[in-house]
């Protein structure tokens, strides 16, 4: 797995924080790095996805922790409909990239076409299988799935919701 963490310069130190960086509910103690965007170049293998769970967690500084476990379970149905689905060959990866946003953090799952896109995604899963999709769509705020350039994406947005909002 290759991980380039892009913090885009973006430290929190207790002083000199600048409005819309980082999150409030942060505090004002925090100290470090704070990845807001991760690309993350996966195998297109059964290890794909807890690999991308793995990188979702570093995510953590920056987003709540409940938001963090939906993100965790998006990517992973994500880069298993990838895994299952794309017919992808050893050589070829899976990207994924993770951009937290002052109001979502963003997901998109990136990896070469190799069959006819399906235009109609079934939401209705059976007992065994097709939960993937399903999942997503209960829980992200908004998704798709998108052919473009010999590639297939799959992106969704969650929300981030503010302690102090609520």
């Amino acid at each position: 797995m290759a991980v380039e963490a892009n913090v885009v310069g973006r430290r929190v130190a207790r002083l000199g924080v600048q409005p819309g960086w980082v999150p409030a509910w942060l505090g004002r103690n925090l100290v470090g790095v704070v990845p807001l965007r991760l690309k993350v170049s996966l195998p297109p293998d059964l290890t794909a996805p807890s690999l991308a769970r793995e990188a979702a967690v570093q995510l953590a500084p920056a987003v709540p922790g409940e938001t963090l476990d939906d993100v965790r379970l998006v990517v992973s149905e994500l880069v298993t409909n990838a895994v299952q689905h794309a017919d992808l060959r050893r050589e070829e990866t899976i990207g994924l990239d993770l951009d937290v946003g002052p109001e979502h953090v963003e997901v998109i799952v990136r990896y070469p076409e190799h069959r006819e896109f399906e235009r109609t995604l079934s939401l209705e899963p059976d007992e065994l299988s097709g939960w993937g999709l399903f999942l997503v769509d209960r829980i992200a705020d908004r998704w798709s799935v998108v052919a473009t350039q010999g590639f297939t994406e799959a992106w969704c947005e969650l929300d981030l919701l503010h302690p102090e909002a609520a």
